[in-house]
C-alpha cells in the first residue's frame, strides 16, 4: 500500500473531469446527482485560504459552510435542464462535502456532492434537454442517464442505450443532450 500512495498522489494532481453529472429519470421525478471537486494542490489550498476569514489556519463550521455554498454555486453555475422547452427548477434534497475541515495549508482535493430533484408531469411523452459546461470551455462534463422501467427512448441526441442506462455522454458548451422519452 505504501508504494501506491506516491503514484496515486501523482495521478490525482489533475482531475480530468472536476464535475460529473448523473441523471435518473423515474416515473414521477427527475433525480440529478452533481459531483464537483477542486484539484489537489494550489486550487484546493487557495480555496481553503480564501474562506479562512479569521486567519487562524483552520476553517471553523461557519467558514466551511460558506466554502460549501461557494462550491455548490460553482457546480450548478452552467447546469440547465429543460422539460418540453421550459426550464425545469431543481430542488436540492441532499448535500455532502469532502475535506473542507482540513487545515488551510492542506493540498488535498476538496469537493461537494449534490442530489437534486424535480417532479415530472404525468404525460405520455416528455422532451428533456440538459445543458452544462466546465469552467474551461474546451472540456466536457461527463453525463450518465439512467431510465426507470416507466420510460423508453424515442430519440436521443447522443449516447448508447444499454438496458436502462444511456451511457456516458460528454456535454460540450456549444451543445446540449436532448431526448424524447415515451411512457411504456
Amino acid at each position: 500500500m505504501w508504494l501506491l500512495a506516491p503514484i496515486l498522489a501523482l495521478l490525482g494532481h489533475q482531475l480530468e473531469h472536476p464535475k460529473l453529472l448523473r441523471v435518473g429519470v423515474q416515473a414521477d421525478r427527475l433525480l440529478v446527482s452533481v459531483t464537483y471537486d477542486l484539484a489537489p494542490g494550489q486550487a484546493s489550498q487557495q480555496a481553503r485560504a480564501l474562506f479562512d476569514r479569521d486567519g487562524d489556519g483552520a476553517l471553523n463550521l461557519e467558514e466551511q459552510e460558506k466554502l460549501a455554498t461557494y462550491l455548490e454555486k460553482t457546480a450548478l453555475l452552467w447546469l440547465r435542464i429543460e422539460l418540453d422547452d421550459a426550464p425545469l427548477p431543481l430542488m436540492r434534497i441532499e448535500r455532502s462535502s469532502s475535506r473542507l475541515d482540513l487545515p488551510v495549508e492542506a493540498t488535498q482535493t476538496l469537493g461537494i456532492a449534490l442530489l437534486l430533484q424535480a417532479p415530472l408531469p404525468q404525460r405520455p411523452e416528455l422532451r428533456l434537454r440538459i445543458h452544462d459546461r466546465d469552467r474551461e470551455a474546451d472540456r466536457h462534463v461527463p453525463l450518465s442517464v439512467d431510465l426507470s422501467e416507466t420510460w423508453r427512448v424515442r430519440f436521443a441526441s447522443e449516447g448508447e442505450l444499454s438496458g436502462r442506462h444511456l451511457g456516458r455522454i460528454g456535454l460540450l458548451p456549444q451543445r446540449a443532450w436532448s431526448a424524447v422519452l415515451r411512457r411504456r
